[in-house]
């Protein structure tokens, strides 16, 4: 009798829908923002593309935007999810709250490295990029162990799962923002072996793409 292999767990990662800070160019990180109209619109079309009986669990940051992309995706539909603050997005300390433009003009050098050298990224009372690489892989092996050889629907956050992405794929940090870009309400599809390896399979594109029913994978 040949004996099968153990089973892969196949992750879809989901970013939220637009929120009101994104339109406003503000700094999220792990501060609460509500998703903007165009964002519940966004969860709504991926809602419509999404069969949620074809996963075996949901799992969701603990974040407002998160809850509310699930929310809209789900559109009344029956779900039990799992809310875990290990899939929020990356602590960026005093930036928070903040717009970009003033980011820009008091950090103009970690806010280079965060947008073009992200491996160097160091900002007092903010997680490194490689801090948020770990907590993100870390935080799926958890959940394979949970749900071994199942589908499971993840909604987090963008450089989360971008920095997920870089493993998957096989890329350094330095290629965090290269590559599939993590539109709102973006899909990226992974698996993690049963040895814990990550392996990218697919990207369905969000934003503008998804509310105009467009499903393709790069």
């Amino acid at each position: 009798m040949t004996e099968q292999a153990p089973p892969e767990t196949e992750f879809h990662l989901v970013r939220h829908g637009e929120t009101e800070w994104n339109a406003a160019g503000r700094v999220q990180g792990q501060a609460e923002s509500r998703l903007s109209a165009r964002g519940l619109a966004q969860a709504a079309a991926l809602g419509t593309q999404l069969d949620i009986a074809h996963y075996d669990a949901v799992y969701c940051s603990s974040s407002v935007r998160t809850r509310q992309t699930l929310d809209g995706v789900l559109a009344g539909r029956p779900c039990k999810p799992v809310f875990r603050d290990a899939l929020r997005e990356i602590h960026l300390g005093p930036w928070q709250r903040k717009l970009r433009t003033e980011v820009t003009r008091v950090w103009p050098r970690a806010f280079d490295h965060f947008l073009n050298a992200p491996e160097r990224f160091a900002l007092e009372g903010a997680e490194t990029v490689a801090e948020l690489q770990h907590r993100g892989c870390s935080a799926l092996s958890t959940i394979a162990a949970a749900q071994p050889g199942q589908r499971v629907l993840v909604i987090s956050h963008g450089a989360l799962i971008k920095a997920v992405y870089c493993v998957a794929a096989g890329l350094p940090l330095s290629a965090l923002w290269s590559g599939p870009q993590a539109q709102n309400c973006a899909r990226f599809v992974v698996v993690q072996r049963p040895d814990g390896a990550l392996r990218f399979v697919a990207h369905h594109p969000g934003g503008d793409a998804l509310c105009d029913g467009e499903v393709t994978s790069s």
